[in-house]
């Protein structure tokens, strides 16, 4: 039994095609469409301030240089552990990589500060 005529089987095939390409150009007018910059900058202000605080609770010292931020830990007593601090840290904050590391007893901070200890310093990567 054949219950549409071929010219309405037609009309609903071209209007799904229509639907489709909709579809797919709406898509891509949103994957393409760039984020506004007071977005970017809120993002940015929440990754570092996230990645910031639950940095804390490893004890080290924590420096903010603009989009940089520096963990300092004095000493070289107990290297292992403070090294697998670092790495979490370095793990936990997202949107950063490493930019500068040093670890033993002629660090420099990027202050070009002499210390004894582990340094690590990460930036903002957009």
């Amino acid at each position: 039994m054949n219950y549409m005529s071929k010219s309405v089987k037609l009309a609903i095939s071209y209007s799904l095609i229509v639907i489709g390409i909709a579809g797919m150009c709406g898509s891509g007018y949103i994957y393409l469409k760039p984020l506004k910059d007071e977005d970017t900058a809120k993002t940015k202000k929440n990754l570092i301030s996230e990645c910031k605080s639950s940095s804390k609770r490893y004890g080290h010292t924590v420096v903010q240089i603009g989009d940089n931020i520096d963990f300092i830990s004095n000493g070289v007593s107990d290297w292992s552990e403070r090294l697998s601090s670092m790495s979490l840290i370095a793990l936990q904050c997202k949107g950063f990589k490493i930019e500068e590391f040093c670890m033993g007893t002629e660090c420099k901070d990027s202050r070009n500060k002499d210390f004894s200890g582990i340094y690590m310093q990460l930036k903002y990567n957009q």
